[in-house]
């Protein structure tokens, strides 16, 4: 034994390799410092600090991944740091409420490290609770996934907490406050969720004139709702449900209604109806007051149960003498006495009849 201290990493003696016996069995906790991207390596490594004795020592680890196949991985970069691929002395970490994670020393080596597991950070209370039915809980930037124990699912876009200048200070020795998020913006908290049954939502969770997309699988319905307009399809009784303010259809070549029996109902009592040109086949049954300014045709019985005002031409049958007025023959006495016969035309009613 020469007593020369050597590079570790190159050279072994009796007393290297006893003193490396240790650090090969021990993990060690450890908080994520940095996160910084190698150039040479084209990847990721964390420095996660660690105590040893009594004294702080930085580990290079690899990223963070589970499972990692070439196509079926899962890694993520841990958030609130700065990365970059810049030199830093590795002794000017600040403190910064990190990520706490489990270490393994690979190698016997403390300089090289493996992180296997990550832990719950010990300001963050859990989620899950016996009573909230959860057995999933996780929230990456603002993105939060639960499932509960009967298998829903849901995804809720939380972003960027409204206190994050509190959370990422550095630790004072006082406990860190929850995240906080603005719920009430349209921008925040918009989930999509499957329950249970099978049902499907999709809402940005306003807590005023919200707008969601249901699919009700047991109830058989779709509801769309944006703000004060509501619309479903009810598969059950094949009903299509509108309520909303005003509807504009703009239909470019035509647009055609079939249906078994069309009824209009406004309020208040008007129906304005405007076109080129209506055609109207079968009865047509007017009670009230009918009002038409222009000519008017008709090929057919008219009955009107109330006024009938025309300010224009109102032709019902054609010639010198429409059939609504009548040829009367009246008879009455000359100036010598004899009788006299006159033909008078008279508008028909009920007590004129044509002859």
């Amino acid at each position: 034994m020469d007593l020369i201290v050597k590079d570790s990493s190159i050279w072994r003696d009796s007393i290297a390799e006893n003193l490396a016996e240790t650090p090969d069995s021990i993990i060690r906790v450890g908080v994520v410092k940095e996160t910084r991207f190698i150039k040479e390596l084209d990847d990721y490594r964390y420095t996660v600090e660690v105590w040893d004795n009594n004294s702080k020592v930085p580990i290079n680890c690899i990223l963070n991944s589970r499972f990692g196949g070439i196509y079926n991985y899962e890694e993520f970069v841990a958030r609130g740091f700065n990365t970059s691929n810049d030199a830093e002395n590795i002794n000017t970490h600040s403190a910064n409420p990190g990520d706490h994670v489990l270490v393994m020393y690979a190698y016997g080596d403390p300089r090289e490290g493996l992180i296997i597991s990550q832990l719950k950070h010990p300001a963050r209370l859990s989620k899950i609770k016996p009573d909230n039915n959860i057995d999933f809980e996780s929230e990456f930037n603002g993105w939060n996934t639960s499932i509960t124990s009967k298998g829903g699912y849901k995804v809720t876009q939380k972003l960027t907490p409204t206190n994050i200048s509190e959370l990422e200070k550095p630790p004072e020795g006082q406990k860190l406050p929850e995240p906080e998020y603005d719920n009430d913006n349209a921008k925040y908290a918009t989930f999509y969720e499957f329950t249970e049954d099978g049902s499907y939502t999709l809402s940005d969770n306003t807590q005023e004139d919200s707008q969601l997309f249901r699919i009700n699988k047991p109830d058989g319905t779709i509801d769309i709702i944006s703000g004060k307009i509501e619309m479903q399809f009810n598969k059950k009784q094949e009903l299509t449900f509108i309520r909303n303010k005003k509807t504009d259809v703009v239909s470019s070549d035509e647009f055609k209604v079939t249906t078994g029996g069309t009824s209009f109902k406004t309020t208040p009592d008007m129906f304005d109806l405007s076109a080129t040109d209506i055609k109207s086949k079968g009865k047509w049954d007017q009670t009230g007051d009918t009002k038409i300014a222009g000519n008017q045709e008709v090929s057919g019985d008219v009955e009107v149960g109330g006024s009938f005002d025309s300010t224009g031409v109102t032709n019902l049958a054609g010639g010198a003498n429409p059939l609504i007025y009548d040829i009367v023959l009246t008879i009455g006495t000359g100036n010598l006495g004899a009788p006299v016969v006159s033909n008078n035309v008279v508008l028909k009613t009920v007590q004129t009849k044509a002859t």
